[in-house]
Order: structure tokens, then C-alpha cells, then sequence
């Protein structure tokens, strides 16, 4: 399309040749020819067009903090003069190597370059890279033309798995806190033997071993014993999730909301990984449940809903979140894990939260309760000196809720992320 530059010589040499004519001065009418001749020269060349843009293959799904390579190949077939190339990018994407902007000379022969860019997304969720933007202008500036081309690229960031099969397994009791090969109480009798006991009312008649029984008997007592077989399946798994307003603490980037999903993540895969039967309860607005059910398909349902989760909704919504597992807690006796932080001004609300969530556990044993307290006092930026106390100040506040869920017997994980992985914080417990 012209540019103002043509125009301005278009009316330059009307201006020259209208004076000139007027006035009947040739030389005026001599310098009038000089923009009519750049102008007419000019317009044989047009400025660059026809481009093109094929865009290298991306991988739909992503990990948090992992790098991939953004590929464009362009080529531009016509036209002569310069070329701009502008790859604009998602705020959250952070540009590890290359550059997303390129300035090419087009000359008669077409042009073929690649532009490469070494990306990294520091925050979950699902986006989108737009088209590659290009601009081009005449030689002398006396026209130019602009557009998008390429496709757009989705991708889903997830948050950060890790490999969590170098945990040691260690057996372990049935009601401890990390049930790392607890078995279930209810379900299908297996095939592999566990242990010889006393009959019980209930037993079947087909697992009496009547050779321990006459060998145990006596005249004094005689009670059948009975094989005890493993049962079949692990023992069921919730995560509650706390996505309140109360967990907006720290940048947009790091704050607690992040590194809460990334701990419910892991948590869900580490369970998943084994066997477990793993539910899930997100507090937030809205609030989301999902059933336990065991299987990678756990995975690729709850972990995409977590990608789009946003912070939202009173505290109180996670003590509600009880209620839509009442049945199951009662029934199936789950080892339960909290996911939030008690460097928050509703302390109060998560201490009701674990009184009425250990009332459904028996009380004559240590409650199978997790909480994993991820720790936001230092991801919040400090730019004035009179908050550089506001950690410590924030610590003194969340000791005294420790000091009372731990007297009720809940086991309490604390993950700082800005000193270790969640990775170190769960293998540290196994080891115990």
C-alpha cells in the first residue's frame, strides 16, 4: 500500500508544476520532474510480499520450568527492500536464547530463513503463541505492507512432576500417616497369604486351617484358626486442596496458589503411581470434587482442571468441602492430605477444619492426617525496609496453629519452596 512519503512527493511535484506553469518558470517545472521520476521508478519495484510461514512441531503438554524450542520457517517469494519479523509472546513465557525479531534485505531471489527461540513458561495454564507478525517497506520507503501468518499453537502447561521412584518404599502400618504399602480393610480376598489368626464371627467356613487348629487345640480351648489372605487394591487417598482467596500470598508468579497445586500434583501422582485409590476436593469458587478412583486416567482428568484453577472464595468453603466425603470417610477410613498454608489470617478456620475431619476417624488412634503446610512468608516482595520483618512476624503467628494440630496428632509436612523441592520434603518422610 502507498506510504505518506509517496504522497508527499505526489504533492511536491503537483506543487512545482502547477507554481512553475503560473509563473512560467522552467526551472521550477524541471524540479517538478524529479519526484514524478522517483515516483514512477519507484512503483516498478513493489516492497516484499507473499510471505509465508511454517511453524515446527511443539509439544501440547508441558511441565512447569521446562524449555522447547519455538521454530519458524519463513520465506518471502516477491518483492525488494526490507523485511521485519516479530514473533510476540505470551507474558509469562520467558526467552532463554535466540530472538524473536529479525530484520532481513529482500533482493530479486526468494528468501528462506528460520527463526528460533528457546522459550520457558514460569507459570501453569493453558496458552496460546500468536502468529508470526511481518512488516515490510519499499526501498525508498514508497510503500509497505504488513500482516500475520502461521498457525497459533496451544499449549498446556502442567505443573512440575517429579519422579518420585526414588522414594524408598518402606512397609509400613496400616494407619500410618504415609501408607506406603498399606493394604485395603475392605475387598476382594487375593491369593497371597498374610497371616494365621483366631476365627471370628463372619469368618467363611472355607478358610478354617484345620491343621493349625488340631495342632493349636487343647482340652481346655479348642478354637478354629483361620488363613488370613492379603486383599486386593491399596488403601484410598483425599486431597483437599485449599484454592481460597486466603492463599494469594506472594508475586503472580510464585505465590502460594502455585505451589499448593504443584504439591497436590506430585501427591496425586506419587499415590497414583502405587496403586492408590486417589480423590481430590478443591476449595475455591467454585469448588470442584472428584471421586477416588485409581489408574493414570486420574491424571488426565483432575490435572487439567488444576491448570485453570484460580484463587477465589472464603476460607470457609474448605471446611464445607468435608461434607461431600462424609460417607466415604466414614466407610473407607482414607488417608486424608491438606494442602494449604497457616501463614494466613484463617488459622481458626483450618483448626475447625482438622477438629471436624478427625471426628470421623476413631479416636483411639493417631488420625491418618496429613497437612502440608507450603510455606508463603518469603515469596512475598519486600520493596520498603520497614517489611523486611514481615516473615519473621508471620512465622511467630503460625507457630501456635502448629502447636495445636500437633497436639490432635496431624502430621504436619512444611515445604519452604524457596529453599527445597517438594521432592526432598516427601522423600525425607519416607525415610523415617
Amino acid at each position: 500500500m502507498p506510504t505518506k512519503r509517496q504522497h508527499n512527493l505526489i504533492i511536491i511535484f503537483i506543487f512545482l508544476l502547477v507554481v512553475g506553469l503560473l509563473f512560467g518558470n522552467t526551472i521550477l517545472i524541471a524540479m517538478a520532474v524529479v519526484p514524478f521520476l522517483v515516483v514512477l521508478f519507484g512503483t516498478m519495484v513493489s516492497a516484499p510480499s507473499e510471505i509465508f510461514v511454517e511453524t515446527g512441531e511443539i509439544p501440547p503438554k508441558l511441565q512447569l520450568s521446562r524449555e522447547f524450542n519455538l521454530i519458524r520457517r519463513v520465506t518471502v517469494l516477491h518483492g525488494y527492500g526490507l523485511v521485519k519479523l516479530y514473533q510476540e509472546l505470551p507474558q509469562e513465557f520467558e526467552l532463554i536464547s535466540g530472538n524473536n525479531l529479525r530484520l532481513l534485505w529482500k533482493r530479486r531471489k526468494p528468501v528462506r530463513i528460520e527463526i528460533v527461540c528457546r522459550l520457558r513458561c514460569s507459570k501453569r495454564g493453558n496458552y496460546v503463541i500468536p502468529q508470526l507478525e511481518w512488516f515490510s517497506r519499499h526501498p525508498l520507503y514508497l510503500s509497505a505492507n504488513s500482516g500475520k501468518e502461521g498457525n497459533t499453537p496451544a499449549i498446556s502447561v502442567w505443573p512440575h512432576l517429579l519422579k518420585h521412584r526414588q522414594v524408598r518404599q518402606l512397609k509400613d502400618l496400616a494407619l500410618s500417616p504415609f501408607p506406603l504399602a498399606d493394604v485395603s480393610k475392605t475387598g476382594v480376598a487375593g491369593t497371597d497369604f498374610r497371616e494365621i489368626r483366631s476365627y471370628v464371627t463372619g469368618d467363611p467356613v472355607k478358610t478354617i486351617n484345620w491343621k493349625a487348629t488340631a495342632h493349636r487345640a487343647n482340652p481346655a480351648s479348642i478354637w478354629p484358626l483361620v488363613n488370613e489372605y492379603e486383599r486386593e487394591g491399596r488403601r484410598s487417598v483425599l486431597v483437599f486442596l485449599d484454592t481460597s482467596e486466603s492463599v494469594e500470598i506472594g508475586s503472580t508468579i510464585e505465590n502460594v496458589l502455585e505451589y499448593s497445586i504443584e504439591a497436590a500434583s506430585n501427591l496425586l501422582y506419587y499415590f497414583i503411581d502405587r496403586g492408590y485409590r486417589v480423590g481430590m476436593s478443591v476449595s475455591g469458587d467454585p469448588g470442584r470434587e472428584f471421586y477416588p478412583d485409581s489408574g493414570r486416567q486420574v491424571l488426565t482428568r483432575v490435572i487439567p482442571q488444576l491448570v485453570r484453577l484460580k484463587a477465589g472464595g472464603e476460607p470457609i468453603r474448605l471446611l464445607n468441602s468435608i461434607d461431600n466425603f462424609r460417607n466415604y470417610i466414614l466407610n473407607h477410613k482414607p488417608l486424608s492430605v491438606v494442602v494449604t498454608t497457616l501463614d494466613t489470617r484463617s488459622v481458626d478456620v483450618l483448626e475447625k477444619f482438622f477438629e471436624k475431619l478427625r471426628s470421623y476417624y476413631s479416636q483411639r488412634r493417631r488420625p491418618p492426617i496429613v497437612l502440608v503446610n507450603v510455606i508463603g512468608r518469603d515469596l512475598i516482595p519486600q520493596p520498603e525496609e520497614y517489611e523486611s520483618n514481615l516473615s519473621a512476624l508471620m512465622y511467630l503467628q503460625s507457630r501456635s496453629g502448629l502447636y495445636k494440630l500437633r497436639k490432635t496428632g496431624v502430621t504436619i509436612l512444611e515445604w519452604n519452596p524457596h529453599r527445597q523441592s517438594f521432592h526432598s520434603v516427601l522423600a525425607a518422610r519416607m525415610k523415617r
